[in-house]
């Protein structure tokens, strides 16, 4: 934390204290962005009261910016779908072992794989299967359908607007 408080420190040398005086400004990053911004702000503010001007760090506001929402979300269902997943990955590259946290090309690629698939065959599945209410097939229709196409529409945005 001191690294980044040192770092910030730096940032803060610049005119940005002016800009702080005056307005807010969102820092979006990635967890430990967030955890360490979190707490020099928690801090800073735990000691503003004596009177003084405010500190300008106050005025930064972390959040988790939209690429890391999407990190993450990918992240998340290659988690809770690795079987299904690696079942995909060895069935396209025979000899070679999906990781089990694997590297965010390969989740990428996955996801696109799999949505691409999916598109193929979705009509003909949902016609046999639309009133199923058995685990086995409802699960991967729950990946493939609404979360699959969500997330890589919302990914899609993501890439195409920053």
């Amino acid at each position: 934390m001191e690294n980044y408080e040192t770092a910030l420190g730096l940032v803060l040398q610049s005119h940005l204290k002016e800009y702080l005086s005056k307005f807010i400004v969102l820092f979006p990053g990635d967890w430990p962005s967030q955890f360490y911004l979190r707490q020099i702000v928690y801090r800073a503010c735990n000691s503003g009261g004596e009177g003084g001007s405010p500190n300008p760090i106050t005025s930064l506001v972390p959040c988790l910016g939209p690429l890391h929402v999407d990190l993450n979300a990918d992240e998340d269902i290659v988690t809770n779908f690795l079987p299904f997943l690696r079942f995909v990955y060895e069935s396209i590259f025979p000899g070679k072992k999906l990781a089990d946290k694997p590297k965010p090309w390969q989740t990428q690629f996955l996801l696109e794989v799999t949505y691409g698939g999916w598109t193929l065959v979705r009509n003909a599945v949902q016609n046999v299967f639309h009133q199923s209410k058995d685990l086995q097939y409802g699960t991967p229709l729950n990946l493939l359908h609404p979360t699959c196409t969500d997330l890589l529409q919302h990914s899609f945005q993501i890439k195409s607007s920053g």
